[in-house]
Formats: C-alpha cells, sequence, structure tokens
C-alpha cells in the first residue's frame, strides 16, 4: 500500500484498513463498533485477546502498513485522538 492510496478517504475509511490489517491477524477488538464491524466478514475470527496481542504478530507486510497509515495520519493530523 502506498500513502497516495489513502488520499481522499475518510478518517473513518482509514482507520478501518488499519484495523483490518489487525483483524485479520486475529486481533480481538474492544470498541465493539470495530468488533461488529469486522464481524460481518467470514474471514474475521478473533483469536488474540486484547492484553496479549503484540504487533510483531503482524506479517512484515502488515506492520509496514500499519506503521505507513500512522504516518499518514499523524502528517495529516487525523485520528490523533483516539
Amino acid at each position: 500500500m502506498a500513502p497516495a492510496e489513502l488520499d481522499g478517504r475518510s478518517a473513518q475509511e482509514i482507520r478501518l484498513i488499519a484495523n483490518e490489517i489487525y483483524a485479520r491477524a486475529g486481533y480481538t477488538f474492544r470498541k465493539p463498533e470495530y468488533a461488529q464491524y469486522f464481524a460481518q466478514f467470514g474471514w474475521y475470527h478473533p483469536t488474540v485477546p486484547v492484553g496479549q496481542f503484540d504487533d510483531s504478530m503482524l506479517p512484515a507486510a502488515g506492520k509496514a502498513n500499519v506503521d505507513m497509515i500512522q504516518a499518514y495520519e499523524k502528517a495529516h493530523g487525523i485520528n490523533q485522538n483516539i
């Protein structure tokens, strides 16, 4: 994923993109809106409790994408209060 792919997307869409990376790694979401959103997908299997999840559980490409998304959000002043 390239930063330009985030251009024109809402803050909500960008958060969903970032959280999909975690969802695919089995992250169990604390926030009900994310748990409910990802529960609609057959591929989502929340298997790793919040307190036990570590970013090292992400595939290398996923971690790189999360880092890029966070840098993009910071550079654009979005999603900084979550």
